[in-house]
């Protein structure tokens, strides 16, 4: 019997801090914006913009550095829109890409580092008719 107790008034306590928290976020509006105006007032609200003050998750990249990505492309709609008559159904190739250089430009008014990344792929298909 004690034990229905001690859990009855962890679930009461549980409910009441739930319905605490709900609570403290409820507001009362008006229901049409000339209210709302008329209670705010014209200089209420402000418009600015603002760029990230924490950390930004950017690539740390180094010349020369090199990956590759493993291609699968479908053509064939490719070219049948195209009016080419092909059996091809599906190319596969490496794409190599790697970091040319690193540099800043100019984005937004400010100094930006970005980095100019190449690219080179090589796609084939056996047993091809065009």
């Amino acid at each position: 019997m004690g034990r229905e107790n001690v859990d009855g008034f962890r679930l009461n306590s549980a409910i009441l801090l739930v319905l605490l928290l709900l609570a403290s976020n409820l507001t009362i509006l008006p229901q049409n914006s000339s209210e709302l105006e008329e209670q705010l007032g014209p200089s209420s609200f402000s418009v600015t913009s603002k760029a990230s003050g924490g950390d930004v998750d950017v690539p740390s990249w180094r010349v020369n550095d090199l990956w590759t990505y493993d291609g699968y492309m479908d053509v064939a709609a490719l070219l049948a829109n195209n009016g080419v008559s092909s059996n091809i159904q599906t190319i596969t190739g490496d794409l190599d890409m790697w970091v040319e250089d690193i540099l800043y430009m100019t984005v937004e008014n400010q100094s930006t580092l970005v980095y100019k990344v190449r690219s080179h792929a090589l796609f084939e298909a056996n047993n091809v008719n065009l």
